[in-house]
């Protein structure tokens, strides 16, 4: 079977990152690697692509021998010309897996790393910054995924499963309708929050996950810790891998994104703007002499390219402060 364009391209990717990886690699050879790069974009893309499953192996490579990850990326080379493209990036991932065996992986890289390379090769729902999305579920739950996230459903005979990599995701979840109905739950790098009949939003930040319940319950289980903590209606909720804990209101501002709101309620105008800058590219900066202004409005955020100026100019012209550009994508608030 012939390879599709794309899966051509992270094949030759595959190899030439073997090659530059040997020790016998030489100049003229990374002539021909820079002549390769420059001749297509998918060639770029893909070996952008590689480079990204590849790194947090790193130190695996540095202390196997140079055939050795030679062989184990071109092994997966020579299997992409019959997989899809997810197929063909998961096993480029594994074939770097393979220098030392997932439990040398483990050993090697901390939680969060691991759950980064994760992302890379099993995510299979994604939003872009500053895109939200919204689907219905096999067991007719309704999944909102926020800007910027990396979200991957995982149902089987058992379980009910969606794994949050990044960002932020509400769910409103399905009654399942099999006779032995299947838990539904969100795995983090955190742990796991499972829906008890509920309406909840769970956000990665950081070192840490929070969750805001909006009707029914959940159950919150660190990841590093047996204890677990039931969070219920109008509850927020903390969870790292050591603790779980009930943490304040969740306020029904909380919510607004999914309807294309950004929601400040008396907030602290740094703290606004945080959140604002989660849905676009542009870095916001804001003085300290104008940070701790409270703010109070509702903002459109469905489309941030139109959208940011708008909501820009509405500060501008309730708050004591202006708008100065910065530099390219950089814009500073300051008091007039």
């Amino acid at each position: 079977m012939p390879m599709n364009k794309e899966n051509a391209a992270l094949a030759a990717a595959a190899e030439w990152f073997a090659r530059l990886g040997d020790e016998t690699a030489d100049e003229a050879e990374r002539q021909r690697w820079h002549e390769w790069l420059a001749a297509a974009p998918e060639h770029a893309q893909a070996w952008a692509r590689v480079e990204m499953i590849a790194q947090p192996f790193s130190r695996l490579r540095a202390n196997a021998p140079p055939a050795c990850f030679r062989q184990a990326l071109l092994e997966a080379r020579r299997e992409l010309s019959c997989k899809s493209r997810r197929q063909a990036l998961r096993l480029l991932g594994v074939g770097a897996m393979a220098l030392g065996g997932l439990a040398v992986l483990g050993a090697a890289l901390p939680r969060p790393a691991k759950w980064q390379v994760l992302a890379a090769l099993t995510a299979d729902l994604r939003t872009a910054v500053g895109e939200t999305r919204q689907l219905e579920l096999d067991d007719g739950s309704q999944l909102s995924l926020n800007t910027a996230t990396r979200v991957k459903v995982d149902y089987n005979d058992e379980l009910r499963r969606i794994v949050l990599y990044d960002g932020e995701i509400l769910l409103d979840s399905g009654v399942d309708r099999r006779s032995v109905p299947r838990p539904l739950v969100v795995d983090t790098v955190h742990g796991r929050v499972t829906a008890l009949g509920t309406r909840f939003s769970v956000r990665s930040v950081g070192g840490q996950t929070l969750v805001d319940v909006f009707a029914g319950a959940v159950r919150l289980a660190p990841a590093d810790d047996n204890r677990t903590v039931i969070v219920e209606t109008g509850e927020s909720g903390r969870l790292t891998a050591r603790q779980a804990a009930a943490h304040g209101s969740a306020a029904a501002a909380r919510e607004g994104w999914t309807k294309g709101l950004l929601i400040a309620d008396n907030v602290p105008l740094a703290d606004f703007l945080a959140e604002l800058g989660r849905y676009t590219t542009v870095k916001l900066e804001v003085e300290s002499r104008v940070s701790q202004l409270r703010l109070v409005g509702v903002y459109r955020i469905g489309n941030p390219e139109r959208d940011l100026p708008l909501i820009l100019a509405a500060l501008e012209g309730s708050l004591p402060l202006q708008v100065e550009r910065a530099g390219h994508d950089h814009l500073r608030l300051i008091a007039k």
